[in-house]
């Protein structure tokens, strides 16, 4: 019925969450988000949404996020599924990204030669960290909802930005790296295939916490949904490709939770 930021508007009207989502931008992008589709999709549903834009997986799983996620865990027990994004903020960004990468790509043969030693390993091993103790709180206090999560898609670095702000998430920290630009971004080309290994490797821990925790959570297998005229810009798809993760993602696997 509705996606819900603040919980005293939803108690108010006398309606109690379903969802309990807790992410970054996909979850909270101004102009249009991930949930929006999946409430429309999921009739009859309330999703309960927590987090903020740029926000990093280490402050989603502490603090005053956190607190309210375990309040809210507490207090409802209608939340049968619990949405996670987070990590995308973590690498993406001037700083974020160039941390990853060797000081001078420029002579890299390999997208994989740049990243500098134990990258992007050591990094989603601290993202998955986060994932953990938010999942352990799933597992206290509702422990029959399901936990799911995911991994983005191949984003463009390109450069775009959203409405000329904050457009410096991948292309820019490439380009002060020396990563090779050998003349175009084709799929199979080099700086698209360094994305690529970045977030396959993000789903391959993912794929790990999903092992650890059988039948609790679920990976949901976003990479390679979106066409690349659905990326608004180098973080978030348009409306057309949150609609599609929506449908041909996120919704086939949320409406039978639903419905147990």
């Amino acid at each position: 019925m509705a996606v819900w930021n603040f919980e005293p508007q939803m108690r108010n009207v006398g309606v109690f969450p379903d969802i309990l989502a807790l992410g970054d931008s996909w979850f909270w992008y101004p102009e249009n988000n991930l949930l929006n589709p999946i409430d429309k999709l999921c009739a009859g549903t309330n999703t309960l949404c927590l987090g903020a834009n740029g926000a990093e997986s280490v402050q989603l799983a502490a603090h005053r996020y956190r607190e309210y996620f375990r309040a809210y865990l507490k207090t409802f027990d209608t939340i049968k599924v619990v949405l996670l994004s987070a990590g995308g903020n973590d690498f993406a960004g001037l700083d974020d990204f160039a941390d990853l990468l060797n000081q001078d790509c420029s002579q890299c043969q390999n997208p994989a030669d740049c990243f500098r030693q134990a990258e992007p390993g050591n990094l989603f091993d601290a993202v998955i960290k986060s994932y953990r103790t938010l999942i352990a709180d799933v597992v206290e206090l509702r422990p029959d909802a399901k936990v799911l999560v995911h991994s983005y898609d191949y984003a463009i670095p390109d450069g775009r930005s959203f409405h000329g702000i904050s457009g410096q998430w991948l292309k820019i920290p490439m380009n002060n790296c020396h990563v090779p630009m050998p003349g175009d971004l084709s799929t199979d080309s080099f700086r698209r295939q360094l994305v690529k290994l970045l977030i396959d490797d993000m789903t391959t821990h993912l794929s790990a916490l999903e092992k650890d925790n059988p039948g609790r959570v679920i990976r949901v297998n976003t990479p390679g949904t979106l066409t690349d005229d659905q990326w608004s810009n180098e973080l978030h798809p348009t409306f057309g490709g949150f609609a599609k993760l929506a449908a041909t993602r996120f919704a086939p696997l949320i409406k039978p939770l639903l419905l147990v």
